[in-house]
């Protein structure tokens, strides 16, 4: 327990120093590439699993709720965004796609107040006849031979697949996992064009350093912009600007190399 709580200790004193240390930036001239590289790594594990505890924290239970309230009616299937940007040329959208109610008939006022382009009752379907919304054409359901739609069979259906999905919901959680890894994994890549940004900046700042260096730099720097955005996640927020993730990188980049030390005074 006392090596976890060190090794613990140790990995999160390294990330306080990645966000601000210079003198950590200029010992990283000596240290090897596998010291950062392992330091990214277990950033990158910690991150996923933060994801992993937000993710199950505020995202299950509205999920859960919604798979539990489809099994209450009516059932409301929301339009689909891209087809209310198509409707929306006409300047006649529909909130919802289709309402299904299998406990009451057709009644005209429930129909116009659930802004729905369709809507499922007990005994018939009903739907607007043009994008007016002037007439309202209804049919019998008892007109379509070999078809019974009622509640008994709607919630049959439900009670078979909703353990399903509850159970579903938390085999997610690897996947979520795994999606950090990935998106770690995708900052690498992206750490292979801003290094060069990285390299320039250090040679206008009078420190010279090699494009391997950079991106050693960079494995470091990219630490705050990282937790910036696992934040946005956590709590979705809107990013600030297209492209602060970059900018922020590079300010951390500056800030941590524009310190000099000072030499150190020898005796004569």
């Amino acid at each position: 327990m006392l090596v976890l709580l060190k090794y613990m200790k140790t990995f999160f004193t390294t990330i306080g120093r990645s966000i601000y240390s210079p003198q950590f930036y200029d010992e990283l001239r000596e240290k090897p590439f596998s010291f950062s590289f392992k330091y990214y790594v277990k950033l990158s594990l910690f991150v996923s699993f933060v994801v992993v505890i937000a993710f199950a924290i505020s995202y299950i239970p509205k999920i859960k709720n919604g798979i539990n309230a489809f099994s209450r009616e009516p059932y409301v299937i929301p339009m689909p965004e891209s087809l209310q940007n198509a409707e929306g040329q006409s300047g006649n959208t529909y909130k919802n796609l289709l309402v299904i109610d299998t406990r009451n008939s057709f009644d005209l006022a429930k129909f116009h107040a659930a802004d729905t382009m369709l809507t499922l009752t007990r005994d018939s379907i009903a739907g607007y006849r043009n994008s007016n919304r002037a007439n309202v054409q209804v049919i019998a359901l008892a007109s379509v031979p070999d078809i019974t739609i009622d509640q008994a069979m709607i919630r049959g259906i439900i009670s078979r697949i909703q353990p399903v999905l509850n159970v579903l919901v938390y085999l997610s959680l690897p996947f979520v996992f795994l999606a950090g890894l990935l998106y770690a994994a995708w900052r690498m890549l992206y750490l292979l064009i801003a290094s060069l940004i990285i390299w320039l900046a250090l040679k206008i700042m009078k420190k010279p350093s090699t494009y391997g260096k950079a991106y050693q730099v960079g494995l470091h720097a990219i630490t705050l912009p990282i937790l910036a955005e696992t934040c946005l996640f956590v709590f979705p927020v809107a990013a600030p600007f297209w492209g602060w993730f970059s900018v922020a990188l590079l300010i951390m980049v500056v800030v941590n190399s524009l310190h000099r030390h000072a030499p150190v005074a020898t005796v004569a």
